[in-house]
Order: C-alpha cells, then structure tokens, then sequence
C-alpha cells in the first residue's frame, strides 16, 4: 500500500498495517514497475474503457474487446492488418491531460489539420488528420459540402456493436427484487451468456450490428442532476444535445441511446441513486 504526497519533490512509500489483519503489505517495488514501463497499448486503454458500465460492451456500444486486436473491416484505424493504431495515436496527452474526452467534446473542429503549431494539441477529431474538405475533387464536390452540416461518423459509422460483442441497450429497474424458489437472488443469462436479469439491478436487454439515432450537437451536452426535477409521466432525457440546423457550430451526429425504468423520488420528482454495494450510509 503506498501512501504519497503530491506536494513533496519525491514519492514516500510506506508499509500498511491493518490492526485486523495480521499479514503486511509491503510496498511496491519501484525498480520493478519502473522496467515495466513502455507505451500504452490498445489493451492499456481498453482495462477501463472496453469494459465500461459493468461488463464487456455494456456502455459505449463502439467500445469493447474485439477492438484490442480488430481486422481493418472492423476499424480502419486500428486494424491490425493495416494501419495498426494505439489509441493515443489520436487521443493525444499534454501533461496527463488526454484529448478527445466526451465530456470537452466538439460538433465541428474548427482548428484544421494538426500541423506544429496547432494551438490546441488535439488530434482526437477526424479534421485534425482529413481536414474539412476530406473528399477527392469531383465535378460535382457536393460531398465536401456536407462537412459542415454533417459529422464524418454520421456516413462513417452506420451501425455499432459489429465486432461480435453485443452493447446493453435497456435496463429495466422496476423488475428487481424477484428471487428464486429458494428465496436466493437471481442471475439469469441468454442463450450468449449474456446477463438479463439480476435480482438487485432488474432486467437488461443486448443488442448487436445497431444503426445510431442521429440529433445535432453543437458540442455543449447537458447533463440530469440529482436535484433537477422532472414530469415523470414523461421521458427524462439523461443527457440532452445542444444544438440545431441554425448553430453554426452544430452537425449531424450518431449516438448510442440507452434506455430504461430507473427508481426516482415520488415526493420530489428527481433521481435517486440505488445504494447495492458496500455499507450502509
């Protein structure tokens, strides 16, 4: 167990002692991890992100392990038989700052081609390499023009969850808490060994080779908070998308909606959030 402090020009390590537990944790072997050092791998990235929202594929959608070694007909970027990219190939980092997040996202990249000199470091957009006009000249370059209007993902990325792993697309709440004969929690799973119900969380639903849903998004997403109240006769859009066909800064984008039956207060119309894990508050 290592304890550091960021203030300090060196790391102090220290051996952690659990008075209910009678065996040392030694510290970590610096020169150790020091040699194992090298650069990141798709894997590396994919520890977190491949395996967001509780399992492999459950969140993103594009995002899963058949992308540590993907064919070219998978992604044309990563493919191992050709181009054979790691992720910060385009997620570029500046200081342990890396580029591209969802949340610093942008509808349209105005900075152009990344070049020495780009003034913000970021080479996490299709314009950074392809530039605004990514076509061959034709007679008629109509295609160009859609650029403006139009995300390159949009034409570029017609379905998601093609690489043999299927993404969660429904989570159902309100069905939780059935057990088995036995009075025991259930685990039920499809014919893929894919989880579709759990007495604590209720009931999923997968789905492979999806075509997006498309909305403008000028980059500016809004987020619900736990105190924002809402109709719940109605939808409550989790995230909503700023942007329309009049923002300059708006284009056409693909999105993964995830859908379901969440638990809110009645009392105040808000979200709440399931306490299943850990001890009670």
């Amino acid at each position: 167990f290592a304890s550091y402090h960021l203030n300090q020009p060196f790391l102090l390590l220290y051996q952690y002692v659990n008075p209910k537990v009678s065996a040392i944790r030694k510290a970590p072997d610096l020169t150790k991890v020091a040699q194992a050092v090298g650069k990141p791998r798709r894997e590396n990235c994919g520890v977190c992100h491949f395996y967001g929202g509780g399992g492999d594929g459950v969140k993103h959608g594009d995002l899963d392990s058949s992308m540590t070694n993907p064919p070219r007909t998978l992604d044309v970027h990563m493919g191992v038989d050709g181009l054979n990219f790691v992720c910060t190939e385009c997620h570029s980092t500046d200081g342990h700052d890396i580029k591209g997040s969802h949340y610093t996202s942008v509808g349209k990249d105005r900075h152009g081609i990344d070049i020495p000199g780009r003034d913000d470091h970021n080479r996490a957009s299709c314009e950074s390499c392809h530039g605004d006009k990514p076509h061959e000249e034709t007679i008629n370059n109509k295609i160009n023009d859609h650029t403006d209007k139009v995300a390159c993902q949009t034409c570029h990325i017609p379905t998601y969850a093609k690489g043999g792993v299927p993404s969660k697309t429904w989570w159902d709440w309100s069905t939780a808490g059935r057990m088995d004969g036995d009075g025991k929690h259930l685990k039920m799973k499809d014919e893929n060994g894919y989880v579709t119900y759990v007495t604590k969380k209720g009931t999923f639903e997968w789905g492979e080779n999806l075509v997006p849903e498309y909305a403008w998004l000028s980059g500016e997403i809004r987020y619900q908070e736990l105190e924002d109240r809402f109709d719940p006769n109605s939808v409550v859009p989790i995230n909503t998308f700023k942007g329309d066909y009049n923002d300059p800064d708006a284009r056409i984008w693909p999105f993964k909606i995830m859908r379901g039956k969440q638990p809110y207060d009645k009392g105040n119309n808000t979200l709440v959030i399931s306490h299943l894990f850990g001890k009670e508050q």
